[in-house]
């Protein structure tokens, strides 16, 4: 069994061979799981036992964090955390990441 356990709850994408290459260079014995969760009750059993999730629009509520058995960590593919409840995360002690420049340079450069 890996000693680590990461969910991929939902994407727009279902390439993740980006994601595959980072982790395996990484050098972290760990289990990718590809879900496409857009509810809380899609998202068990996969990932009640996750150490991280990678989440684009599933809501993960308080409900869902206060089912999280090992989760330290929840990343949000794009600029806001809105769908996170913070304060349920900070008080399971998870800690909440975004990625402050996704899809700026799309968004800024002139067309034509």
């Amino acid at each position: 069994m890996p000693q680590f356990k990461v969910v991929i709850t939902d994407f727009s994408d279902p390439d993740h061979s980006l994601e595959v290459e980072e982790f395996q260079a990484s050098g972290l014995d760990l289990e990718l799981v590809r879900l496409d969760a857009h509810t809380a009750e899609a998202l068990f059993p996969a990932a009640f036992d996750a150490d991280a999730l990678l989440v684009q629009w599933a809501k993960i509520t308080r409900p869902v964090i206060d089912q999280l058995t090992r989760c330290k960590v929840i990343l949000r593919y794009g600029i806001g955390v809105d769908m996170v409840d913070l304060e349920a995360a900070s008080e399971h002690g998870i800690l909440v990441c975004n990625v402050p420049d996704y899809c700026i340079e799309e968004v800024t450069l002139p067309y034509g």
